[in-house]
């Protein structure tokens, strides 16, 4: 395995390389530096403008139902339907090419889901249960293999290559001085701690926690450690300073950094990265302290989410995005904030639509893509939900 350079070593050098900044967010080559204390003005953007949008409707049937859409690639697409049951369809959604239906207590069953990942080139669904095991088998639902056996905590992974995860414990798992990240090989589970990568400091949203009868307490909340998109994966803990990616080779290169790093300002707000392509890249900024009431946890109720920032990689400019379809003539009911790109291969993001507001628009005579007009007529109430699959323009230059 590559020798890979400390994560305390990688923020010197990047420093060098754009001391001087001022700006709320600048960078030099493909590194950005963002100031995450800014304020950036909201800007309306046609999702027309930033990909090619297509809509896939999912196959139904009693056993299709689909609850929660997983991954979406050319190779074919994964949801999760009931019964912790892993569904996987065919590219354009019309069939299922292979299901994993194993919930169980026996040994080549799984329990509990936490997360999976499907390798649609090894034709294999890796299971991850909590606290447990990862469980692998065939696209027919056969047992393959076990492994990390017994193992006792909760795992973020990415996929990095043909034959590897990247992985990391949940933030709260961690010791400040630790090396928690480490290269997991898909075939026999062997694991290499990355050794040069260490967290030289814990870093934790603080919340301030206020009950009815006047006490105070304190609780810690983690930024995610590790992003993963099906074929890429960042290592994102704010310890670090910048969010790095991991290569193929096992190389890393630096991404986005703040301008401020959140060890020497315990203020400053924490970069949360929630993806990137080649033209853009998303990413929140999270306030350091915050104060609830128990009372509002209690109901529901959670301190309002951060914006969702993006940066074009054209303009060099950061913004708070709201999407329009233009494929629908009344755009107040489909403006999102939000394009998930951790479901999704590198250079493609995901929306979904619900089946009834999708028939909703469509009686209205607010859809004015034929194509989709088409498509909307064949769903009922019941319906799954239709994918709107971005695949995002190239910047032109890079």
């Amino acid at each position: 395995m590559k020798t890979l350079v400390t994560g305390f070593c990688l923020f010197g050098i990047v420093l060098s390389l754009c001391f001087g900044c001022t700006n709320s967010s600048s960078g030099k080559g493909d590194l950005i530096v963002v100031d995450t204390k800014a304020n950036f003005p909201e800007k309306e953007i046609c999702i027309q403008d930033l990909a090619d949008v297509s809509y896939i409707p999912l196959y139904i049937s009693d056993s299709t139902l689909v609850l929660r859409i997983f991954s979406v690639t050319p190779d074919g697409i994964a949801a999760e339907g009931e019964k912790k049951c892993i569904l996987l369809f065919t590219p354009d959604g019309k069939a299922l090419q292979g299901m994993v239906s194993c919930n169980g207590e026996g040994p080549e069953e799984y329990s509990g889901i936490c997360d999976y990942f499907v390798d649609w080139k090894r034709k294999e669904v890796f299971v991850f249960q909590d606290f447990r095991s990862v469980k692998v088998y065939d696209f027919q639902g056969r047992f393959l293999r076990e492994l990390l056996a017994n193992n006792r905590s909760r795992l973020a992974f990415a996929s990095v290559g043909v034959s590897d995860f990247v992985c990391t414990y949940s933030n709260n798992e961690m010791q400040t001085g630790s090396r928690p990240y480490f290269r997991f090989s898909k075939e026999t589970g062997k694991v290499d701690t990355l050794d040069a990568v260490t967290v030289n400091e814990q870093i934790f949203i603080n919340r301030k926690i206020l009950w009815d009868d006047g006490r105070e307490t304190q609780a810690k909340g983690g930024v995610n450690c590790l992003f993963s998109m099906m074929d890429a994966g960042f290592l994102t803990n704010p310890s670090l300073d910048t969010v790095f990616q991991v290569l193929p080779d096992w190389s890393m290169k630096a991404v986005v950094m703040p301008a401020v790093s959140p060890r020497k300002d315990k203020n400053v707000p924490l970069l949360d990265f929630l993806g990137a392509s080649d033209s853009y890249l998303w990413a929140q900024f999270h306030v350091r302290h915050v104060t609830v009431r128990m009372s509002d946890m209690m109901a529901g109720r959670r301190e309002d989410s951060p914006s969702v920032n993006m940066y074009d990689f054209r303009t060099g400019e950061w913004c708070v995005p709201k999407y329009v379809n233009r494929d629908f003539s009344s755009e107040s009911c489909y403006l999102s904030q939000y394009i998930s790109l951790f479901a999704v291969p590198y250079g493609y993001g995901m929306m979904t639509l619900g089946a009834p507001e999708l028939i909703e628009a469509r009686e209205a005579g607010e859809v004015v893509n034929d194509e989709l007009n088409q498509l909307i007529s064949s769903l009922d109430e019941e319906s799954n939900p239709v994918i709107v699959l971005l695949k995002f323009k190239s910047a032109s230059g890079r």
